[in-house]
């Protein structure tokens, strides 16, 4: 567990710089794979991300851990690199989506968020800077970035990582508690469907609320995913899945009226 992780001699490309960690892509030439190595400056700062990684294993919507290595007090995740835009990407690209696209990609991201909350985990950071699209044309996600996810506690909630004062407005109100529970990831689930409709992101809640339309079902499990009473929004990932699901039969018979 001291060896550090060798990898080809070609200097790795930088994704992602902070304070106490730096994400690289590099290449792992013993496996001939294109991988991402998560390099924390205290290992025992990337104990918790390893854990939520390892408990849920290779997943087809969520990034996986490949090996955890500990070398000269740092910690490295090494996972695999996932090829595509992030949602944000995609919709600087495309613009508004149609509704049963962003009902596709919805539901792909409910499923690998399922597979969190069911564990008792929740994401903690989901907006759309951490979720890749795999792929458009079936409307396949992988989430990653999983350093802010927590477990549950007996109560349903968990002490989230930080407090934002001023949290960005993908994330839910309560970024400002500091106490969370898995209608927290919901919300990001919500904003990114109404900027996926909406064709932007915008800067604001409000300017996000004023483009989505409640008129359709769509745009009303939406608008609930977005309340900002968490109560008020779908308690986990399976119920908003629900929702979808029933919004996308509705939308159908309608079309066929």
């Amino acid at each position: 567990m001291g060896k550090r992780p060798k990898f080809n001699k070609a200097a790795p490309t930088v994704l992602k710089k902070r304070r106490t960690r730096t994400v690289y892509r590099t290449v792992d030439p013993a496996r001939r794979r294109e991988v991402v190595i998560k390099r924390y400056d205290d290992w025992r700062e990337s104990l918790s991300e390893r854990d939520v990684m390892r408990s849920y294993g290779a997943s087809r919507y969520l990034v996986r851990m490949f090996r955890w290595r500990k070398h000269q007090g740092r910690g490295y995740i090494v996972m695999e690199y996932v090829r595509g835009p992030t949602v944000n990407e995609m919709i600087a690209r495309r613009g508004p989506l149609p509704p049963a696209k962003v009902t596709a990609l919805a539901l792909s991201i409910l499923t690998g968020l399922d597979q969190l909350h069911r564990r008792r985990i929740v994401h903690g950071d989901l907006h759309g800077g951490n979720v890749i699209v795999t792929d458009f044309e079936k409307g396949k996600t992988k989430i990653i970035d999983l350093q802010h996810a927590v477990k549950l506690d007996s109560s349903g909630k968990a002490r989230a990582k930080r407090l934002l004062s001023h949290p960005p407005v993908a994330l839910a109100p309560e970024s400002r508690l500091g106490l969370i529970d898995r209608s927290y990831d919901i919300y990001g689930v919500g904003f990114m469907c109404a900027c996926m409709l909406a064709g932007k992101v915008p800067r604001t809640a409000g300017g996000l609320q004023t483009s989505l339309r409640t008129d359709t079902v769509l745009g009303r499990v939406v608008q609930t995913a977005l309340q900002p009473d968490p109560r008020r929004r779908y308690a986990d990932a399976r119920d908003m899945m629900r929702a979808l699901r029933a919004s996308r039969s509705a939308a159908g018979k309608t079309f066929q009226k």
